[in-house]
């Protein structure tokens, strides 16, 4: 486990970074990483939802294995993350 959100959004990022296909997506992962890691640490939380609209809008073809799998690691690492950082037994509504 991660000690601190930032080290595990950029944990997240990296995984997905690390099962996409597209050199673009690659690109934009890279890029949204080097803000998390340069983002305050009370801020962290709002850095989510780039990486929601990233998967929402370019990491949605149900056609591609590797979209799925980038879906998993999002969908499973947003609950986990709310899990271990703000104590919710399920995500946000």
């Amino acid at each position: 486990m991660a000690d601190s959100k930032q080290a595990y959004l950029l944990g997240v990022l990296q995984q997905i970074h690390d099962a996409i296909d597209s050199t673009d997506t690659k690109t934009t992962l890279k890029h949204q990483m080097s803000t998390v890691a340069h983002s305050a640490p009370e801020i962290v939380d709002l850095r989510w939802r780039p990486l929601y609209d990233l998967c929402r809008y370019h990491i949605n073809d149900e056609t591609n294995p590797a979209h799925a799998v980038c879906f998993a690691i999002y969908h499973d690492g947003y609950a986990e993350y709310c899990k271990l950082f703000h104590g919710l037994l399920t995500m946000p509504q």
